[in-house]
């Protein structure tokens, strides 16, 4: 309770001059959020049998697949560790620390895209759509303040899961295509609510400022 309040009070106090400032201290706080989930869920498909003894018997895959994917979450694992490392850089330019931040979400987004076409398409596992809903809706909370970044992650699974679709289904299936639809539809206006919020937290941490920039003079 005491830390909590400690860190609301941090909060209030942080004197941030420009709007690029609050967002560079939010990204870099949600980019440790968004690389914990991808870790954690990465560690979980490298650990499967341990899990899960036996779990990669069951599974109608070569061995070379499965060390695709096993070597996908490793690389995610690695991307996600140097988003956060980049994240909290205030060496580089903030230009260049988007451009390096924007490869590197990407990079995730298409990995695990790769993944879910497998989980859905080839293997049907029960978990592959509440997984990558999941992966979706994390980006989306942690990446609302860097919507480029937002949408290079999340876009390529969203992308891979209508494929695989027309893949199972050999054609579309219009109600497949109609809960897709809605999905995106949830991205949107949640990203957008979201950034709604930040501005306003934003426009109040200005009148505040100003308010003691007068009080003190």
């Amino acid at each position: 309770m005491l830390s909590l309040q400690r860190r609301k009070e941090d909060f209030a106090k942080q004197d941030w001059h420009t709007r690029d400032e609050m967002v560079a201290h939010a990204l870099s706080l949600n980019l440790l959020w968004l690389a914990f989930i991808n870790i954690g869920f990465a560690l979980i498909i490298l650990l499967r049998n341990r899990l899960f003894p036996g779990y990669d018997q069951n599974l109608p895959a070569s061995h070379q697949i499965l060390w695709v994917a096993d070597g996908s979450m490793v690389c995610i694992i690695a991307l996600a560790l140097m988003s956060v490392v980049v994240g909290k850089s205030r060496r580089l330019p903030q230009t260049t620390r988007k451009f390096i931040l924007a490869i590197l979400l990407c990079w995730q987004g298409v990995l695990w895209s790769v993944c879910a076409y497998q989980f859905v398409a080839e293997w049907q596992l029960p978990f592959a759509y509440p997984f990558s809903v999941m992966l979706m809706l994390s980006a989306m909370a942690a990446l609302y303040v860097f919507p480029l970044a937002s949408v290079l992650f999340i876009m390529p699974i969203l992308l891979t899961l209508l494929l695989a679709s027309l893949h199972l289904n050999q054609g579309i299936n219009s109600h497949f295509l109609l809960i897709w639809l809605f999905f995106c539809l949830i991205l949107i206006s949640g990203s957008l609510l979201l950034q709604r919020w930040f501005t306003l937290a934003w426009q109040r941490h200005s009148e505040n400022q100003l308010l003691i920039s007068r009080l003190e003079t």
